[in-house]
């Protein structure tokens, strides 16, 4: 029997200033309930980064109160150009304009609220429960040129009244990905009792000249993909769908030619990047 999986497609409307987007959070940031040491308090999973890392990266820690950078951590040079110093405690406002793409940054603002208000409305107290919203875009690296990231939610402090008001992110360079991201993406995976709940965002409306050149997918294909991007494989794609293991392998050997992808996790991420599932 197949697990089962539930996929929500939200509109989520972006945010057009930081004045906006600063005033919305520091609303919802709770008091604390005592001093905290937030770096003691992420140290586990800090100390774990390297070992999952899938490209170079950084981290830091936010609050949300204030949008500074607490902390900053991970191949901060290598991935920023900038050094330590130059980043921690710094307002998370100037690392965004500094770094990240000037379109993307509205839709990356409506993401992050969005975010931190399903944190709120679902606070991540059950161990039998996992939540991992992330977000695709495009930042600067050390040399200037713009390249595919992904920001994820590593882990937040949930106060006794259910506010959060720090939270561990890791940003990773996913430039050796062949496929561009036409546009910023959040996608947030819920998996709770072997039941996964996969919320992603609606794509924003592409530019006819970035749709210019994207290839078509058929909607056979379009059920192979989504089936890829769930873990399944290749027998139980064959199974759900009513066809044989070695038709699966030929669509999927033909999805990555036409995405001009490598790998299934690869095709997995062009997949969400432009909206296919």
């Amino acid at each position: 029997m197949m697990p089962k999986e539930t996929v929500q497609v939200k509109e989520i409307a972006p945010i057009s200033s930081f004045e906006e987007f600063g005033v919305r959070l520091a609303s919802m940031a709770p008091a604390l309930d005592e001093e905290t040491d937030p770096i003691a308090y992420f140290a586990p999973q800090i100390s774990q980064m390297e070992k999952f890392a899938l490209g170079p990266f950084q981290w830091c820690i936010v609050d949300f109160a204030n949008q500074k950078l607490l902390e900053i951590g991970g191949m901060i040079e290598e991935f920023t150009g900038k050094p330590y110093a130059y980043w921690v405690g710094a307002p998370a406002d100037e690392y965004v304009v500094e770094l990240a793409k000037p379109e993307h940054i509205p839709h990356w603002m409506g993401y992050i609220q969005f975010v931190y208000e399903y944190i709120l409305q679902n606070p991540f107290t059950n161990k039998d429960r996992m939540l991992h919203p992330h977000i695709y875009l495009e930042m600067r690296g050390k040399g200037g040129m713009f390249r595919n990231v992904v920001m994820q939610f590593i882990d937040w402090k949930v106060e006794s009244n259910g506010g959060v008001r720090y939270c561990l992110c890791q940003v990773t360079d996913l430039s050796h990905l062949s496929a561009q991201i036409v546009a910023p993406q959040l996608v947030i995976l819920e998996v709770k009792n072997g039941e996964s709940l996969l919320i992603r965002s609606k794509s924003p409306q592409a530019t006819p000249e970035r749709l210019h050149g994207l290839p078509v997918f058929t909607p056979r294909e379009k059920d192979v993909i989504k089936l890829l991007a769930a873990g399944h494989t290749s027998k139980l794609i064959a199974s759900a769908l009513g066809i044989t293991k070695n038709t699966v392998e030929n669509h999927r050997q033909r999805l990555l030619k036409k995405a001009g992808c490598y790998t299934s996790s690869e095709l997995t991420a062009y997949a969400i990047n432009h909206g296919l599932i």
